[in-house]
């Protein structure tokens, strides 16, 4: 078992100490809160001639302090680990990590935070364009994602129009549709603009940050270059929901062929009165890649359709299918959901072709290949 950030241990014990004393002195404004979720799940797949058996569990624990102040600021903190284990065709892995830990600062008009936290946006479900710093894949429950170490600022106004300025640093593994890696010592940042417009919202949002591609072992090639992203997006409640996210990655290094990478997300949804009512989803992606912005260039298409039902008060089936336009391959993943209120039971079915990886829905691990299932249980506390 490896141990990542142990001095972050001793900060947490701080934190509770200090936390107890402020509670005995004014109860009323500070809070000391506890909770975690504790998940396991097995799994077997089937491909060819070749099995593949695996169980794995994971817990999460996490502490928070919050103080309030009568003028509307509120002040808190927590951190939080993750700890894993996976015993796989007879083979045992494991980590410890830290998981969360920030500062937070809020009033009624803004949010400030600091330290290892979750950044996401964007209204696209399964083909996010704008999955830039998170590795959420949608066939997982509990939506579990390592978190990016930086600051950001977020002000909001009454018309529900938002401001997001961020700033990362120390992040040097892949994360999103990351091409290449950060390079840890250099800061990364950028922002994002939210605006309301008649029946929905639009932003635009950018960012960058300081890479350089691997050589053959694997390791940072120097001269770094510079990677820019900006992006478009929107989305409107009429009489269906629709939506788009637009993005422009650029990279002005010299050994890279297609400098500019172009995706456009276009989704739509709209819950049909069938039964207790059928949520249904659809999304497309086309991936462009040409050395000049306005180039026409190689281009990929994905399409992904997602539909549920609840059909008692405690089950929920969910069926998620992806269509390779290029391979001409279908990716389907079928969910059944019971719920006892703080404890999920899933069972799963899949079938997943041989075939290239797909960035676009889970952060580098593809879909697998093969066919299979698995039982998973959530319980939050």
């Amino acid at each position: 078992m490896i141990i990542s950030h142990p001095p972050i241990c001793v900060v947490m014990v701080i934190l509770v100490s200090l936390s107890i004393g402020d509670l005995r002195a004014d109860n009323h404004k500070v809070k000391l809160g506890f909770k975690g979720q504790v998940s396991g799940w097995t799994e077997s797949t089937f491909y060819e001639d070749t099995e593949t058996h695996q169980f794995s569990a994971r817990y999460i624990p996490e502490w928070s302090l919050v103080r309030k102040f009568n003028n509307g600021l509120s002040i808190d903190t927590d951190v939080s680990f993750n700890l894993w284990e996976t015993i796989r065709d007879s083979k045992t892995y494991s980590d410890t990590k830290l998981y969360r830990l920030k500062l937070r600062v809020t009033t009624n008009r803004s949010d400030f935070r600091i330290g290892l936290q979750k950044i996401n946006f964007g209204p696209a479900q399964l083909l996010r364009s704008l999955r830039w710093f998170d590795q959420i894949d949608p066939r997982d429950p509990t939506s579990q994602t390592d978190g990016v170490w930086g600051a950001l600022f977020r002000r909001f106004w009454d018309n529900n129009a938002n401001l997001w300025l961020w700033g990362l640093y120390k992040n040097d593994e892949l994360k999103g549709i990351d091409p290449y890696p950060t390079i840890g010592d250099e800061p990364g940042y950028g922002g994002r603009i939210q605006y309301p417009v008649p029946r929905g919202e639009i932003a635009v949002t950018f960012h960058q940050r300081q890479t350089a591609i691997l050589d053959r072992r694997d390791e940072l090639y120097d001269p770094r270059y510079t990677e820019s992203r900006f992006a478009l997006d929107g989305r409107w409640d009429i009489e269906v929901g629709v939506w788009f996210e637009a993005v422009a990655l650029n990279n002005d290094h010299e050994r890279i062929r297609h400098q500019w990478t172009k995706m456009l997300t276009t989704g739509i949804d709209y819950t049909l009165p069938i039964g207790s009512g059928l949520y249904c989803m659809v999304e497309h992606l086309t991936i462009n890649q040409s050395g000049e912005l306005l180039e026409s260039g190689m281009d990929s298409h994905t399409s992904a359709v997602m539909m549920n039902m609840p059909v008692s008060f405690k089950d929920t089936p969910m069926l998620m299918g992806y269509w390779d336009w290029d391979m001409k391959k279908a990716f389907l993943y079928f969910d059944w959901r019971r719920n006892y209120e703080t404890i999920d039971l899933h069972f799963s079915v899949y079938r997943y072709p041989d075939s290239r990886e797909l960035v676009a829905i889970s952060n580098r691990s593809g879909l697998g290949r093969g066919y299979g299932g698995g039982v998973m249980i959530v319980w939050n506390y």
